[in-house]
């Protein structure tokens, strides 16, 4: 899912040119991939098969969004970001009604903001 977020920043940024606050977004989101790359082994965890679907689709998402309206253009970046935040929640709550949750209580879910 980070890497989807960073696709999006890539293609904002592909209308937009290199903004400051676009490639910080895209930064932070290709280093919590990253982590979780190097983590997915360690919880035998494998990729999706649709990961370079979702990708190109954010991608397309954060061009478009890019060349729309400023209100409809933040108004899709943030229902994009809602959605993905409210999948992670989702897949956490999956985990804790399991058990399986206690495995990694550091795991928290900050995909955008602060």
């Amino acid at each position: 899912m980070q890497e989807a977020a960073a696709a999006l920043y890539r293609g904002q940024q592909l209308v937009l040119g290199r903004r400051p606050d676009l490639a910080s977004f895209q930064q932070r989101e290709e280093a919590h991939a990253a982590e979780l790359r190097r983590l997915a082994p360690q919880h035998r965890a494998r990729p999706s098969l649709l990961g370079p679907a979702l990708r190109a689709g954010f991608w397309a998402l954060g061009a478009a969004a890019a060349v729309a309206p400023r209100p409809l253009g933040a108004a899709v970046v943030a229902g994009l970001q809602d959605a993905l935040t409210d999948l992670c929640n989702e897949q956490l709550r999956t985990l804790r009604e399991q058990g399986l949750a206690e495995a990694a209580p550091q795991a928290s879910v900050v995909l955008w903001g602060a």
